[in-house]
């Protein structure tokens, strides 16, 4: 397989079959930059450096209300204020969250690993460090007192083994609607996804040509399924690359079949870096919607002159005073009411008495517009008046409407309550799950190579043999 990525192909091919030309699939620029995601992950054998990108199409919503919200809260500065909200939020900082460095470009969060400091990594001895460079690294780590190289005895002790230095670029597009009709590299929202759906997955060149691994092994879906990963990148819609090389990063060995990797703490290594990336998105792709819905509520607040201490129940309060307001009112204007219907009978004696009266002609003329006029005005205030008293009514009724809706919530609250409490053992749970899958796995690695080892030497301990089975 052919890198179809146009940013690093050294050669071009071409090909036909019964004298007619093959297209061959090309990832260029112009597809890429359709995408709303954007990351890019940098190993030089020291640290992990991943930088990550987002559109303001990524959290911009669908439909409905929140979208109309996002329009005027959003759209009408470019995302100004609301960036700098985002940016004051406290995991902001933890992710390296800045201003986008063009326009195109809403923001951009990153973070940077030392290799010689994560602690889940597989350790060889020095001597087997698979490059000078790593050596290097080590070295550099023990002077800057890193506590992971000292521990483990420097450079002269145990190291963690190094699949060399890489380079990779993932994307993430939307297939949504809206999103694909908007783009126009393609000339149909069904070719658009088609593509993207085809040559969704991250895979891996050494110089250009590809080695077969499998389609997700990222493990995205993986994490997709589970409940938490809500904004995590999917599978289908994200495409991307590693580039190796065979000088730095000969210790990454293919089977013989070019199937895959073999299992090497290098490799091992290798997806322990990449499993921090996939954390890493995760988090940044959870706090920027999120963040979103939190501004949004923030600006709701503030629309309504809620102040941010203000608690559920002093909004209740707030909502009782004013219904009770309402509900004062009821009496002053019955009173208007009966006054304003005592008036009517008035002008309609004196329209009465006006129109039997032999006075001037002109006179009495303007005198029955004006009295007719002024009975017109009465009864349409006196149907103003009905209406008003109808809605103090229903307002009222609210009031009781309101304590019902406090207790539902209150009751909502004790039932959420106990979800989280679940919740937290179920989370617990799934990670102690996780990590002793990840051992039984490790002990499993490490079994097969002490079974090989046990084979290649010629071994005939039986209580080892029976082990290994």
């Amino acid at each position: 397989m052919i890198s179809p990525y146009s940013e690093f192909q050294s050669f071009r091919i071409s090909g036909s079959v019964n004298d007619k030309q093959v297209e061959l699939a090309e990832i260029t620029s112009r597809v890429r930059n359709l995408a709303h995601l954007r990351y890019r992950i940098d190993f030089d054998e020291q640290t992990l450096l991943i930088v990550g990108r987002a559109r303001l199409s990524f959290l911009r919503p669908r439909f409905g209300d929140e979208l109309q919200d996002f329009l005027r809260w959003v759209d009408v500065d470019l995302g100004e204020e609301f960036f700098q909200f985002l940016s004051e939020q406290k995991r902001a900082g933890e992710l390296g969250v800045r201003k986008g460095h063009s326009a195109a470009w809403f923001v951009e969060f990153s973070r940077k690993y030392d290799f010689a400091g994560i602690a889940s990594m597989r350790l060889v001895d020095t001597i087997d460090a698979s490059s000078e460079h790593l050596r290097s690294a080590i070295a550099n780590s023990f002077e800057q007192g890193s506590e992971r190289a000292k521990t483990e005895g420097g450079v002269n002790g145990k190291v963690p083994a190094s699949p060399g230095p890489f380079h990779a670029e993932i994307d993430a597009f939307d297939l949504g609607e809206q999103s694909a009709s908007n783009q126009n590299v393609f000339d149909s929202v069904a070719e658009y996804r088609s593509y993207i759906e085809d040559l969704a997955g991250v895979r891996i060149f050494r110089d250009g040509f590809g080695i077969r691994v499998h389609r997700d092994w990222l493990g995205l879906g993986r994490q997709w399924t589970r409940a938490p990963s809500w904004y995590a990148l999917k599978p289908e819609n994200t495409m991307g690359f590693v580039a190796l090389t065979a000088e730095y990063n000969s210790s990454l060995m293919e089977t013989t079949d070019r199937e895959g990797f073999k299992n090497t703490p290098e490799y091992e290594n290798f997806l322990t870096l990449f499993d921090l990336f996939v954390k890493f998105a995760h988090d940044a792709q959870e706090f920027l919607p999120r963040g979103w819905l939190e501004y949004r509520r923030s600006k709701q607040r503030e629309m309504a002159t809620v102040r941010p201490e203000e608690k559920p129940k002093d909004l209740y309060r707030r909502l009782e005073r004013g219904l009770s307001a309402v509900a004062n009112i009821r009496e002053p204007l019955t009173r208007a009411h009966a006054s304003l219907k005592k008036a009517s009978e008035v002008s309609r004696d004196a329209l009465a008495r006006i129109k039997g009266s032999s006075a001037d002609a002109a006179q009495l003329k303007k005198l029955r517009a004006a009295a007719s006029s002024l009975e017109e005005r009465l009864a349409e205030t006196q149907e103003m008046v009905g209406k008003i008293e109808e809605t103090i009514e229903e307002a009222s009724r609210l009031k009781e409407v309101l304590t019902v809706a406090q207790n539902e919530l209150r009751a909502l609250q004790e039932r959420l309550n106990d979800v989280y409490e679940a919740a937290n053992l179920g989370l617990t749970a799934e990670a102690l799950s996780h990590e002793i899958s990840g051992v039984a796995d490790q002990m499993a690695r490490r079994t097969q190579d002490v079974t090989r080892h046990l084979v290649q030497q010629k071994l005939t301990d039986t209580r080892i043999l029976a082990y290994t089975e």
